[in-house]
């Protein structure tokens, strides 16, 4: 289908806006902010509806964000052309969608409604869903990626009609997945879980009831013996606390002391750590930069290491290689070969069906023996047929008009006749009048010569020029009439009845002589019907003939055996002999062994090469190690991290170590340091220190006291309501385990249901991932002109093989996730779509790609538009 154009009366920022969609891309370049993309949502509104009808946010409710800026009515129109017919949809929308928008479909041509579609257009005529149409031909700003519903699965499979199963599969795994979530055992919140851990406890209580009563007993005993406890040490509490206030004026200089103490101690420290730290390097210190470059040469030996297991060859690949590699010795045949083989394949079995029904039936033998006796005297052709039946039939015509002619061509005779009489009257008036004239003149000439009259002459003169010219015009006006009635149509209808009176015999004629030839009767009734069942009879008479020539088609025969010949060659140059196998067979068991021979050969070759790469890999870390006055022991990552982390540590330590002489420096400056040594030597700060520890050790244990009698007495409150409820208990534990029994049979049911149902949707989907990822190749390779290799899963989520793993997309850059999203739509589309190509709306979608891929984004363009019609927006003309 394609788009026509559209009328847009008020929509988002658009107003009384009108545009025709002519060519296979129409471009609309606009300035950011003019309202392109208002107009891409304004397509896909008409053909689907609003999205998000019930938020509340404008951001999510497009009903409310598209609302009209200015006042007006809200909605438009939307022309588009399908099989051969055109279609014009009128959408006025509400505030709100239940019964305040207005939908219409109109014939285009004749602006008469039609009910070919209902307001669920887009989906008829796509065979998609709203979402399905926005994540493959619907491409908005900033939305390349789009992804995979079951909708355009079931559009590629070419089952879109019949989606009943396949389009409710999102809806019932998710209805599963929610079952199972609720049931299962392996979190806290399922149900099962929760109600193994009740049982347990349950059991527990009930099996523990006298237990409860003696922990009861026990538990009160323990309070009582640590509550005495908590008075006694609290007593004592209070006789350090008088001794601290003693103490307290020598706090000063203990602090200062003290802390001069600790900046020794931490310069002291530092230095040691320092030095230790020296140690670990026999030479010289390696530069950091230099071991993060072996740890990545770690990195790409552990890659290899995972490449040769990915890549290791199986006891298959071992026997594919060994039973076919001398077949293939000379090379795996291409796939055009194949294409090739299969087509002469193609043409050898028609040759041989077309061989088989050229050969005559029974029944047509004997037809051919009755045309032979029909025709064996004369044999005419189709066109001296054709030209005597349609002789015949114009003779039809003529004949009986031939009456009407007589008659017309009298009613003219007479009319022509009356015609003559009159203007002949009219002649002989003007020649008398022409005498007259003559004879004035001639009287005017006489009476001013003999009577010397000048007036005379002027008189008869004037009266000879009247007569003169009155005859004259006469005169003439008779023979035009006369030439014009002689002219007339009464000739013409003369002519034309004698024309048609010889037509008519001639062709009497030529089908008397005709049928002569024939050896038929002549009878004028039936001369059309006969010749149409002789020419009926010839017809079959030549096919029968042609066919009966063709039957020992010697050419024929010598191209079949050629074909077989060059079949039998290509499968013996293989290996491949038939043995009662058909040969169509045989090119699918030899193209199966191809690709398994290359897939195979394929693995043993990057073995290989990742095993090399690794051992060179190796030899350079361990001379690195030697070089720096360590010995290679297999374990080469660990050594090289912990000496990489032990000169980060080591340039730490020795700037730590700066930071502390300079603060024991400062330290000195700043205070009397012989002050603070004789009060050190004084004493008294050791028995602070100790009073205040024992003071702080007494409070930790008061505390911990009062803690464990909290506990204890929670413990008591708790398993004297537990002894109360035994009795209940037990009886709630049996409900509990009949529960428990039928969950679990529920649950073993609904996620066997679940993996079945998976299973089946991907060998689904299998069937046609391998036509999306060639069309997928093809679009990337237009756009990137790179070599990066991708590769979809039978869900058709695509992935980036780099490094012998398959990569996730997101972690791409955003120019090549636009690339790989928008190359993986197409593929889909040109899978969903093969005889009537859908339209596509492109809102920008290479802004962010660098310059070196827009020339390939415009050829991809370019190349879309020759298979369907492009509606492409842009802000920027280097994107066009």
């Amino acid at each position: 289908m394609r788009l026509v154009g559209c009328h847009i009366e008020n929509f988002g920022k658009l107003h009384n806006y009108d545009i025709q969609f002519e060519g296979e891309r129409s471009v609309i370049l606009e300035e950011n902010g003019w309202g392109k993309s208002t107009l891409a949502s304004f397509i896909r509104v008409m053909l689907f509806g609003f999205c998000g009808d019930g938020k509340r946010s404008e951001t999510d409710n497009e009903r409310k964000r598209f609302k009209p800026w200015q006042t007006g009515v809200y909605g438009g129109s939307l022309t588009f052309e399908t099989g051969g017919k055109r279609y014009r949809i009128e959408r006025i929308f509400g505030d709100k969608k239940s019964g305040s928008d207005n939908f219409a479909l109109y014939d285009a041509d004749t602006n008469i409604k039609s009910d070919d579609y209902d307001s669920n257009v887009g989906e008829t005529l796509f065979g998609i869903d709203r979402e399905s149409f926005m994540k493959t031909v619907f491409i908005a700003q900033q939305d390349c990626s789009g992804g995979v519903t079951t909708g355009i699965n079931a559009k590629i499979g070419n089952v879109a009609d019949q989606t009943a199963d396949l389009g409710n599969f999102d809806a019932v795994q998710q209805r599963l997945k929610k079952e199972l979530d609720y049931l299962t055992p392996e979190r806290a919140t399922g149900q099962l879980s929760k109600l193994q851990a009740k049982i347990s406890d349950l059991k527990e209580k009930v099996r523990n009831k006298e237990v409860l009563s003696e922990n009861v007993r026990i538990r009160a005993r323990e309070l009582e013996e640590l509550t005495a406890l908590k008075e006694e040490k609290q007593g004592i509490q209070d006789a350090l606390q008088r001794q601290m206030s003693k103490l307290s004026e020598r706090k000063d200089i203990l602090a200062e002391a003290n802390a001069y103490q600790e900046i020794m101690e931490q310069e002291s420290a530092a230095r040691a750590e320092y030095e230790e730290k020296r140690k670990l390097f026999p030479k010289e210190v390696p530069g950091k930069k230099e071991l993060e470059s072996q740890l990545a040469r770690i990195d790409e030996y552990e890659n290899c290491l995972q490449t040769m297991r990915n890549y290791a060859l199986t006891p298959q690949d071992t026997r594919i290689l060994e039973e076919n590699g001398k077949r293939f010795a000379d090379g795996i045949p291409k796939d055009r070969l194949f294409d090739e083989m299969n087509d002469c394949y193609a043409r050898y079995k028609k040759a041989v069906v077309d061989q088989t029904e050229r050969k005559m039936t029974e029944s047509e033998r004997r037809r051919m023996k009755e045309a032979e006796a029909v025709f064996w005297n004369y044999r005419p052709s189709f066109k001296e047929i054709d030209r005597l039946s349609v002789d015949w039939s114009e003779r039809k015509s003529k004949k009986e008009s031939l009456s009407a002619k007589e008659a017309s061509a009298q009613l003219l005779k007479n009319v022509y006749d009356q015609t003559v009489g009159t203007e002949m009257r009219k002649l002989k008036i003007g020649l008398v009048l022409i005498g007259g004239a003559i004879l004035s003149v001639l009287m005017g000439t006489l009476l001013n010569k003999l009577m010397h009259l000048p007036g005379g002459l002027v008189f008869g003169g004037i009266l000879g020029l009247i007569l003169m010219g009155t005859g004259i015009y006469l005169r003439a006006s008779a023979r035009i009439q006369v030439k014009s009635a002689s002219l007339d149509a009464y000739d013409k209808m003369e002519c034309s009845i004698r024309e048609d009176e010889v037509f008519i015999k001639r062709v009497e004629e030529d089908c008397r002589e005709f049928f002569d030839k024939m050896g038929t009767s002549y009878d004028e009734r039936d001369v059309s019907i006969q010749l149409a069942r002789i020419r009926d009879n010839l017809k079959d008479y030549e096919e029968l003939d042609e066919k009966n020539r063709l039957q020992g088609d010697a050419a024929l025969e010598k191209s079949i055996a050629a074909m077989q010949s060059k079949l039998t060659g290509f499968l013996g140059k293989y290996g491949m002999v038939q043995r009662g196998k058909d040969m169509q067979e045989l090119l699918f068991e030899l193209k199966e062994k191809c690709t398994g021979y290359a897939h195979s050969k394929e693995k043993r070759d990057a073995f290989e090469k990742a095993k090399k790469q690794s051992e060179e890999i190796v030899q350079e870390i361990q001379e690195f190690l030697h070089a720096i006055g360590f010995e290679a022991d297999g374990n080469e990552k660990n050594r090289l991290t912990g000496l990489r982390d032990a000169c980060i540590s080591l340039e730490a330590l020795g700037a730590n170590l700066s930071q502390k002489e300079l603060r024991r420096k400062r330290f000195e400056e700043e205070h009397d340091i012989s002050r603070i040594t004789a009060g050190q030597e004084a004493g008294g700060e050791e028995s602070m220190e100790e009073i205040s520890s024992q003071f702080q050790k007494l409070q930790s244990e008061v505390e911990e006291l009062t803690k464990t009698m909290r506990q204890f007495q929670e413990q008591i409150d708790g398993w004297s309501a537990e002894l109360e409820s035994v009795e209940s208990q037990e009886a709630l534990l049996e409900e509990c385990l009949e529960k428990q029994e039928y969950c679990q049979r529920k649950y073993q049911i609904i996620r066997r249901t679940k993996e079945y149902l998976e299973m089946a949707k991907e060998h689904f989907s299998s069937k046609y991932v391998d036509i999306i990822q060639s069309s997928f190749e093809k679009y990337y390779d237009m756009i990137s002109g790179s070599k990066e290799k991708y590769e979809l899963d039978a869900n058709l989520n695509i992935y980036l093989k780099a490094k012998g793993k398959l990569r996730d997309t997101q972690l791409l850059s955003e120019g090549y996730q636009d690339m790989v999203g928008l190359c993986r739509r197409m593929a889909m589309v040109d899978a969903m779509y093969g005889k009537e190509k859908p339209f596509l709306i492109l809102d920008d979608p290479f802004v962010n790609l660098d310059e070196s891929r827009l020339e390939g984004a415009k050829e991809f363009l370019n190349r879309l538009a020759e298979t369907y019609q492009i509606i492409y927006f842009s802000c920027h003309e280097s994107r066009c």
